[in-house]
């Protein structure tokens, strides 16, 4: 992660910049419905099971990089409003142990507002002082 903001008056504003990356793996659970016949290599079966062979165990990869713009005012003394909003994309790829691999686009979005505000300072008056 990579950010950098800038304060002016009453306001804050900021760009946060990621890149993650992972690697896991996964086991057949032997529970699928849809079975690849067993006596084929694993270019015939890509070709016979059209590239859907789910049993077996095998590998991901996973990669995505976003941005997240943000900004904050001070309402008023008291009170601090902030939001953020984010967009990513990457790229996850499944490896089977029975060959070949399989690659898709991924894509995040997000998006936090929130508020901030001393509620000890909201005292009635006449309250017992506050302590610190």
């Amino acid at each position: 992660m990579l950010g950098a903001d800038y304060a002016r008056g009453r306001w804050l504003v900021g760009l946060a910049l990621m890149q993650s990356s992972g690697e896991g793996g996964y086991a057949d659970a032997g529970t699928g419905s849809v079975r690849c016949p067993q006596d084929l290599d694993a270019e015939m079966r890509a070709v016979v099971c059209g590239g859907a062979v789910r049993e077996g165990d095998g590998d991901v990869e996973a990669s995505l990089t976003a941005a997240v713009p943000y900004a904050a005012i001070q309402a008023s003394e008291r009170l601090r409003l902030w939001g953020a909003a984010g967009y990513g994309t990457g790229e996850v790829t499944l490896k089977p142990d029975v060959g070949g691999s399989l690659k898709s686009d991924i894509t995040w979005t997000m998006a936090a507002a929130g508020a901030r505000s001393d509620l000890s300072s909201l005292r009635r008056k006449g309250a017992a002082p506050r302590w610190r």
